[in-house]
């Protein structure tokens, strides 16, 4: 949990017949990192869209992206837009490797038109312990788990579920 998300989504606008064109997505079980840039055809510091060129609100983890029809309508059939942002998993995030119940839920409208698309984002659980030689679970263990650069990751216990989750705000021990 408080792992970030990373979504790239490519609009093509090759249909949009040059209109005002909106992009929602819906995050479910997923915070929002206010991260957001568009590019214009590749993802570089470069082709940065200027933020005259759209509008961009995120109310309730929804995010709504609009294309004005001045900037669409000078876009060339071969044109695309990225949108990039970040997500957090949350505390009510399912974990199993067959939950679908973490998802980001994108739309694309124009005109009369509108595309869908659905991400899920699986997690997963996992029980650690501390035994003896024996197998014998021993009382009062403690563990610092670290991540790949060798800091120690810092975790929060949450007992309606009765799990430990990442937290930057947490404890070191678990």
């Amino acid at each position: 949990i408080n792992y970030p998300v990373y979504y790239k989504i490519k609009v093509d606008f090759k249909t949009s017949n040059h209109l005002e064109t909106t992009v929602t997505s819906t995050l479910k079980n997923l915070l929002y990192k206010n991260d957001m840039k568009l590019y214009l055809n590749t993802i570089s510091d470069e082709n940065i869209l200027d933020t005259n060129t759209y509008t961009h609100s995120v109310v309730n983890n929804v995010i709504t992206i609009t294309f004005n029809a001045d900037f669409v309508s000078n876009l060339t059939d071969s044109d695309y837009v990225w949108i990039c942002y970040s997500a957090n998993l949350n505390k009510t995030a399912a974990t199993g490797s067959a939950t679908s119940n973490n998802r980001n839920s994108t739309t694309l409208q124009y005109s009369q038109q509108t595309i869908s698309s659905d991400v899920k984002v699986h997690t997963y659980r996992f029980d650690i312990a501390k035994t003896d030689e024996s197998n014998v679970l021993l009382s009062g263990g403690e563990f610092r788990i670290y991540n790949e650069h060798g800091n120690v990751l810092k975790f929060e216990y949450v007992e309606n579920v009765d799990s430990y989750y990442i937290n930057p705000d947490g404890n070191e021990k678990i």
